[in-house]
């Protein structure tokens, strides 16, 4: 046992680490505080003016003073929300991790609060409270609440045929909806029940094929009519519930779809959390099993790092778009076989032409090159999955992927055979499916992955309905702009925290296409809020540019042409393939920002029609478009001229991610011996 003595001791170094590092955070924070505050665009200023300050400088100096006095006091902001306190956990993983967004997001949000609580009334301030508080979501939808509903869940591993016994359920009913993650997976279910002779609806956010005499729709979940009372709503994925960008449309379908039966298909994670969510609106749900039709099977022997082990029926994967076609190349090459490519940045009907390329027998194409794309919303005649790699780039860095992706993308292995279908859609065949890496080192990555027990979700995500947020803003200034407004309900919003988290609406991407719509005029608060959620990539710069000129044309109320659209290059359509030469691969890029330029056109053009009314020049660029990929993505052989030798395959994901490893070793042994030179 320790002494005493030594115990006061020890409690006393303790508490001695505790403030230096404190007094280090001050130091972080008062600094950021003065950049912030200083340097061209003085955020903290103009902010003070978006709330209606008419001393910005002297409020914005008000506020370092008394942030330093807070830091001090070391108080946190669990009592008042509108007094100045700080999440002193967000504040030390932004600064341990050099994070300055997220610190400079912390700042400017406690200061948006303090701010308030200077500027606004109290009745303003009681209102914004009220608005805020998100700890009965399920009372948002009275039309659902009226209802008695029968939840059940279909839960078991890809391949187990739980999606196919739903559908079934859903073919019976009189009215009803299915309501899918992916646009394709839309488009595949409305075209196998009309192939059946099931008349189906299609809704998804790009497209409506819709016909008044027809009760049953297929769409994505983000398009789910809340507003009719249906007989049967199938929900697939329903693990995605967690998911932290697009988790509160499934939240939204379970809690708000006025439907008698609902039947959720996916995994046991989902259980325990989708039975406590039902147990606040006093409703059971029956749980039915289903095990994986032939087993999987993680192999004992990896490939080696030689693509020539790639066999007929392999589908490789990997987690970039150079990747993949470096991946492309090499097994082209060193094996003679062709390979059909799937990753997200295709169109998705692109993806589906060359998921039949695959799956054809008759076809050349016997090799899967893709991305954790084909996790789900493709049926792909898979033998074998084989990772290229186990690990990701997140943005700053390379990180093991997610046990939950590794088990979805390792059983897409043994999916049946696709083949034509006369009657009805073939339920899943009983085929073994078998799963290894390209390297050895990854392994006992894979295997311990798929040996590891599903873990229960926490929590379901949530998205305050849009005339909550419309109330919200309203409390604030006029001049405040959009994404203030977010930021400080965001700061505000209080849930229950067994079940609830509110989507994170200070994303980069969300606020990010705020401000780019910030300085057009005449835009309704609906419209922002309608435009915030458009297909929209972010660093693709013509892309941004197009939507921009779109946005003008709505706050103009002037009809926009698409093929008018001064930033839609559609002349690159006319363009030969031999104006690219060898430049293949950034023709490829070309089209497909076309195709995402033209797929956000007709996305507005769903939601404003009066505006964006060329749909059918739409649809037509739209599958140009796709043809010009598809024949672009045949045109990218193997070289000739290259090597035929086989060699250890390094991507280039590999190759820099060796290369941070080295440099980060260097740094590590300069410092070791500077530290044995001081002594």
């Amino acid at each position: 046992m320790v002494p005493p003595s030594r115990t006061d001791s020890y409690t006393y170094a303790f508490v001695q680490i505790e403030c230096s590092l404190h007094r280090k955070l001050r130091q972080v924070v008062n600094a950021r505080l003065r950049v912030l505050n200083t340097l061209p665009g003085c955020q903290l200023q103009e902010l003070a003016s978006e709330y209606g300050a008419d001393d910005k400088l002297g409020l914005a100096e008000s506020y370092c003073a008394e942030a330093d006095r807070a830091l001090q006091s070391e108080n946190n902001s669990d009592s008042d929300p509108f007094d100045l306190g700080y999440p002193f956990e967000r504040l030390r993983t932004a600064i341990k991790q050099g994070n300055k967004p997220a610190l400079d997001d912390i700042l400017l949000e406690r200061a948006g609060l303090w701010y308030a609580k200077q500027v606004l009334t109290e009745d303003q301030l009681a209102e914004q409270l009220k608005l805020s508080d998100m700890t009965r979501p399920e009372e948002w939808y009275p039309q659902a609440r009226q209802l008695r509903r029968k939840l059940i869940m279909h839960v078991g591993p890809t391949n187990s045929g739980k999606t196919y016994n739903a559908l079934q359920r859903l073919k019976q009913a009189g009215s009803g909806c299915f309501a899918g993650p992916l646009r394709l997976l839309a488009f595949e279910i409305y075209e196998r029940f009309n192939a059946e002779g099931v008349k189906c609806n299609l809704t998804t956010g790009e497209e409506r094929r819709v016909d008044d005499e027809v009760f049953l729709t297929s769409s994505t979940i983000e398009m789910l009519n809340l507003a009719n009372e249906i007989d049967v709503l199938v929900i697939d994925e329903i693990q995605m519930i967690a998911d932290p960008d697009r988790g509160s449309a499934w939240t939204q379908a379970l809690l708000g779809c006025p439907a008698r039966e609902i039947h959720m298909c996916g995994e046991e994670s989902a259980v325990a959390l989708v039975q406590r969510i039902a147990a606040t609106i006093g409703e059971d749900v029956e749980v039915r099993r289903y095990k994986r039709l032939g087993e999987l099977q993680a192999m004992e022997k990896s490939l080696e790092s030689s693509f020539r082990e790639v066999e007929e029926g392999d589908a490789i994967v990997t987690f970039s778009r150079a990747n993949i076609f470096d991946v492309k190349r090499n097994i082209e090459q060193v094996t003679g076989r062709k390979c059909a490519v799937v990753y997200g940045g295709l169109p998705p009907e692109t993806r589906a032409a060359q998921a039949r390329l695959f799956n054809d027998p008759t076809s050349d194409y016997s090799v899967m090159v893709a991305s954790d794309a084909i996790g789900m919303g493709l049926n792909l005649s898979i033998k074998r999955v084989v990772f290229e790699t186990m690990e990701k780039w997140n943005g700053k860095e390379n990180v093991r992927l997610p046990t939950p992706q590794i088990k979805q993308i390792a059983g897409r292995a043994g999916r049946f055979k696709a083949r034509p279908k006369e009657d009805e859609i073939d339920p899943p065949k009983d085929v073994p499916g078998y799963v290894t890496t390209l390297r050895p080192a990854d392994l006992d990555v894979l295997k311990a992955a798929l040996a590891e027990p599903t873990q229960q979700l926490q929590y379901a995500m949530l998205k305050p309905p849009v005339e909550i947020v419309e109330r919200f803003i309203s409390s604030l200034p006029l001049a405040a702009r959009l994404s203030t407004g977010v930021r400080h309900l965001q700061a505000l919003s209080r849930t229950r925290n067994d079940m609830y988290l509110v989507r994170d609406m200070r994303s980069p991407a969300l606020i990010s296409t705020m401000d780019l719509l910030h300085d057009i005029r005449n835009l309704s608060f609906r419209e922002r809020w309608t435009c915030i959620d458009a297909p929209l990539r972010g660093r693709d710069e013509a892309q941004v540019a197009s939507f921009l000129e779109l946005a003008r044309h709505l706050a103009d109320g002037s009809p926009a042409q698409i093929l008018d659209i001064d930033a839609i290059d559609v002349e690159l359509l006319d363009q030969e393939d031999l104006d690219f030469g060898a430049r293949t691969s950034e023709r490829l890029a070309k089209l497909e920002t076309l195709h995402a330029q033209t797929v956000t056109y007709m996305w507005l053009s769903n939601r404003f029609p009066g505006t964006f009314s060329a749909i059918a020049e739409a649809y037509q660029l739209k599958q140009l478009c796709e043809q010009r990929i598809e024949a672009t993505l045949e045109s990218m052989k193997a070289s000739k001229s290259a090597a035929k030798r086989d060699k250890p395959f390094i991507s280039r994901d590999q190759f820099f991610s060796q290369i941070r490893r080295q440099r980060e070793n260097h740094r590590g042994s300069r410092k070791k011996q500077r530290q044995q030179s001081r002594r």
